[in-house]
């Protein structure tokens, strides 16, 4: 009888469904994190993606007993932390520089910068173009689930306050460089 039990305990377990795992679209297996936070590295995890979102980082095993996906990646030996923004770059030069600017975006997300800042101003619009470009998924990688795409931010003003830089009004400039001063002092104090 307790054979019996035994063995139909085995055929049921055999016969049931394995768990559903969740579905991703990326899934990156035996990296190294670099955890910010903390200021360590943590061996042999798994970072679980779908679309633009970080679904899950933990363990391998368990990230990956939990998630399928439809393209993994061995990072054994390589390191994943997250994208550096440098927030002061200058894409200047205006209309004759901005093919050759936008050709370093890549460039930045090469070195794992994922965002830039413009702060020159005298190319905004075309920054801000590039940024809804990425937005919608019409440059680099956005919404693809693979490498990151590039986000660039422009438009200067917020680097020189009180200047528009649409308008290229450069005696705002100085204008706003004495009301900088002028704030920094009043709360130096």
């Amino acid at each position: 009888m307790v054979r019996s039990l035994t063995g139909l305990a085995v055929l049921l377990a055999a016969a049931a469904p394995a768990a559903a795992r969740e579905q991703a679209d990326l899934l990156i297996r035996h990296a190294t994190v670099i955890d910010v936070a903390s200021g360590k590295t943590v061996a042999n995890q798994a970072i679980a993606v779908s679309g633009d979102t970080i679904r899950a980082v933990g363990a391998d095993s368990s990230v990956s007993r939990r998630y399928s996906a439809k393209s993994n990646v061995d990072a054994a030996g390589k390191f994943v932390m997250p994208g550096l923004w440098d927030m002061h770059v200058h894409f200047g030069g205006g209309q004759d520089l901005i093919e050759e600017n936008k050709n370093l975006l890549p460039l930045y997300v090469a070195y794992g910068v994922t965002t830039v800042r413009d702060c020159a101003a005298d190319i905004a619009p075309s920054v801000l173009e590039w940024r809804s470009a990425v937005a919608e998924g019409r440059r680099g990688n956005a919404g693809r689930g693979d490498a990151p795409a590039e986000r660039p931010h422009g438009g200067g003003s917020a680097c020189r306050p009180g200047v528009d830089a649409r308008a290229g009004d450069e005696r705002a400039a100085v204008a706003a460089a004495e009301r900088s001063r002028g704030a920094v002092r009043g709360q130096a104090g």
